[in-house]
């Protein structure tokens, strides 16, 4: 177009900015000009899901002269300020006022991560029980593996003598007696595997079995140097024991690799006592039954072991699962906090107006600081609480349109004034 940015500019500021109809569902909701410092409000029809109007702050007395301009408003929806429900209160005292039902959510998770974070100290103790744990299974299955008394028949001799005692067999062999353990209880292949953490199928597999299905021991691999080994190996046991030398002898044979490769292989030549030379035979060393070294458990922090928290039970691990028995079991605040908290967010979720009462009454009972003080905040917002357990209308749509706004905002390359900030938002562009 044969016209000039500022030319641009200058149209959007003179135009006309539209008009909307006074809305009888009102959303309000804060935005940032500058994040964390400077604040303005926007106004949101929540039946025709558009904007209405934007506020250059959000301070009560500016949304309360708004409302009492647009006469007509019915219901608002908010989040827990009390700004703004000092606002409606001002300027549509007859208004219902929503509290939106996200935020009481996101609030009551806060609650739980206060109670885990001031029992912190919990989450170091899970996470060394954890491990303790772990220990205590390796070193009863390393028990369970030691060689029977009485002899063995020959083939059985054969396969004890192929099993190498790894530490991956030693996790696997611990899982199959899990399994085995849950089996014994009653539970079916699909709990079983979700418990466990394996598919359906290898579950299954393994009853079926009737006993520890071993893995086939891996095809040994022709490597690069397989047919230059024999050559090396004498050239070292003739006293030629310098690897890059010896890699300078075996192009000439075919070789193709580099001298690391040959580095690799004779490192394991030299002996304790100096280098004379690789065992003219290898004797396989009997299979060590000593405990193999295990990972420690990382402690979480408090928002990842709030999250957790919530979790449904079924989609947590096993490890997971026993992490928070052992957080709970230790910190008679954190497992009360979680199972309240639990308990309201299936209230919110379930819109359970009958049970807010006994709810805030168990919350206060409960002796958990954070909780009361949680009861204590809806209760001094109880009409707006109960109206978001009653009512179908949130706050969701108008954050969406928040976060439209921060998109237009960036998009303007610091041309981002409220007045042009207000013409293009309420011009849906």
């Amino acid at each position: 177009m044969p016209v000039r940015g500022d030319t641009l500019l200058r149209r959007d500021h003179s135009a006309v900015p539209p008009t909307h109809p006074t809305p009888r569902v009102l959303g309000i909701d804060d935005f940032s000009f500058r994040k964390g410092q400077v604040f303005g409000t926007m106004l949101t029809d929540g039946e025709r899901h558009e904007v209405v109007d934007l506020l250059p702050d959000r301070t009560a007395d500016t949304a309360a002269t708004w409302l009492q301009e647009h006469v007509g408003v019915e219901i608002v929806t908010r989040d827990r300020s009390a700004d703004y429900a000092r606002a409606i209160s001002t300027g549509a005292s007859h208004a219902v006022q929503v509290a939106d039902r996200f935020h009481l959510v996101k609030h009551a998770g806060e609650v739980l991560e206060r109670v885990v974070q001031r029992n912190h100290q919990g989450l170091r103790l899970a996470a060394k029980a954890i491990d303790q744990e772990r220990a205590q299974q390796i070193g009863s299955a390393t028990d369970d593996r030691q060689p029977p008394a009485q002899p063995l028949p020959q083939q059985q001799l054969t396969m004890e003598r192929s099993v190498p005692e790894s530490p991956a067999r030693q996790r696997r062999l611990a899982r199959y007696q899990e399994v085995i353990t849950l089996a014994t209880e009653g539970l079916g292949p699909k709990a079983i595997a979700q418990r466990v953490g394996l598919t359906r199928q290898t579950v299954a597999i393994w009853l079926r079995a009737g006993s520890f299905l071993e893995r086939p021991p891996s095809a040994p691999r022709r490597m690069l140097m397989t047919a230059y080994e024999p050559y090396l190996r004498e050239r070292w046991q003739a006293g030629d024991q310098n690897s890059r030398q010896l890699w300078r002898e075996i192009p000439a044979q075919g070789f193709k690799g580099g001298c690391e490769t040959v580095r690799r292989l004779t490192v394991h030549w030299h002996t304790e006592r100096g280098r004379s030379g690789p065992p003219k035979h290898h004797v396989s060393k009997p299979p060590s039954h000593r405990a193999p070294p295990t990972r420690s458990t990382r402690p979480l922090s408090p928002r990842q072991a709030r999250w957790l928290f919530l979790k449904p039970e079924a989609e947590l691990k096993p490890e997971q699962r026993r992490y928070l028995e052992h957080l709970g079991r230790n910190n008679p605040d954190v497992l009360t906090a979680q199972q309240l908290v639990s308990a309201f967010l299936q209230l919110v979720r379930k819109r359970a107006l009958d049970s807010l009462e006994s709810w805030i009454e168990k919350a206060r009972a409960s002796g958990v600081a954070e909780l009361v003080e949680f009861a204590k905040g809806l209760v001094r917002d109880r009409a707006a609480v109960e109206a978001s357990l009653r009512y179908k209308w949130s706050n969701g749509m108008t954050e969406g349109h928040v976060n439209r706004l921060k998109m237009i905002k960036r998009t303007a390359y610091g041309r981002a004034s409220f007045a042009l900030l207000r013409q293009r938002v309420l011009a849906q562009v």
